[in-house]
């Protein structure tokens, strides 16, 4: 069973705690053709209490 891309983008946050990733690196890391694939999942990520969306620097 194919994961979803939040699903894909959720677990690789988790595996790499304590990490912070852009989208562009998110969109890298898991291979995703657009950036926005990457965006689409970590907005709404960022607003739940597991996650933080911030301008800070990337891993």
């Amino acid at each position: 069973m194919t994961k979803t891309v939040p699903v894909r983008v959720a677990d690789f946050l988790r595996q790499n705690r304590g990490f912070a990733y852009c989208d562009d690196c998110i969109r890298q890391r898991l291979g995703f053709e657009g950036r926005q694939q990457a965006q689409q999942a970590t907005k709404p990520l960022g607003l739940t209490s597991e996650f933080a969306r911030l301008q800070d620097r990337c891993a």
